[in-house]
């Protein structure tokens, strides 16, 4: 039977349920994980600045690690230092602006770990199928006129760049625009196109945390739900899927457990980190 060391966790469709919060049930199977001595990180598409929720101690007693902005940027969450950043090339900005300027998006950029948009469209977020982070991003969001402006003067320091369209027709006419550029395009959300340099995925990300940490990958475990999960899922030891995953998830997985409503990160814990069958054994250890 494989030990397993340490276990990474996407957030939005799997540790987060459906009110994006993370259930009592899940988090004590965290703190369980973390007194048996494993480690948990954070294995998302969010940059440092959206995890505002989880950034208290006694979250990152049990979480200390997250590989965020898809791969781009892993941070320590309890002092919030930078293990590692990977940035897109300047020269590559002026075709996404490019791109940017032939749909009608919300551009969403991540920089050194802040999450920058422009103020005005944050009311706007329905129209953009992405309601769901209004409120969080009217919270942590770095607010800026115009983030078409910010990204066209800043352009150096630019791990990821997340296009928010109105539809999957829109999201796809981006992909062909770009489909020439050495960028990762990954769909997210219902119509979203996530966009970083070609070396960032949640695989390469998890494999930095585990150089840092001395953990070989064939001890880790991944958790996820989503096309833009996948690549950490081939990459990990072991792969669980959530019941709420797409059947091309699922197929790519050892195991497929409860979806993010019903605690389904609880099980993965409970069932391959701690090796018992039912979360009341686990709570007898």
């Amino acid at each position: 039977m494989t030990t397993y060391r340490l276990a990474a966790f996407d957030m939005d469709g799997t540790l987060l349920n459906s009110d994006k919060k993370i259930s009592e049930k899940t988090m004590e199977a965290l703190h369980r994980a973390a007194a048996a001595g494993k480690i948990m990180t954070l294995c998302t598409g969010r940059s440092p600045a959206e995890l505002s929720d989880f950034r208290g101690e006694e979250f990152t007693k049990s979480v200390p690690y997250a590989i965020c902005e898809s791969g781009a940027l892993v941070v320590d969450l309890r002092d919030g230092s930078i293990l590692s950043q990977t940035t897109i090339d300047p020269a590559l900005i002026p075709r996404l602006l490019e791109a940017e300027a032939q749909e009608d998006v919300m551009l969403q950029i991540m920089s050194c770990g802040r999450s920058i948009v422009s103020g005005g469209q944050i009311p706007r977020m329905d129209y953009y199928q992405i309601s769901v982070y209004q409120k969080m991003f009217g919270q942590v969001c770095t607010k800026v006129p115009s983030a078409r402006d910010f990204l066209a003067e800043t352009q150096d320091g630019i791990e990821k760049v997340n296009f928010y369209h109105t539809s999957t027709q829109a999201r796809e006419r981006t992909r062909a625009r770009l489909r020439d550029l050495p960028l990762n395009a990954v769909d997210s959300e219902v119509s979203s196109l996530e966009l970083t340099p070609l070396s960032v995925t949640k695989a390469a990300g998890l494999e930095k945390l585990c150089a840092h940490l001395g953990i070989p990958m064939e001890e880790t475990v991944a958790v996820g739900d989503a096309p833009n999960d996948m690549a950490v899922l081939r990459a990990a030891g072991f792969a669980a899927a959530m019941g709420n995953a797409g059947q091309e998830v699922r197929e790519i997985c050892a195991l497929t457990v409860s979806d993010n409503d019903h605690d389904g990160c609880a099980e993965v814990i409970d069932r391959v980190l701690l090796h018992c069958d039912f979360a009341e054994d686990c709570g007898k250890m």
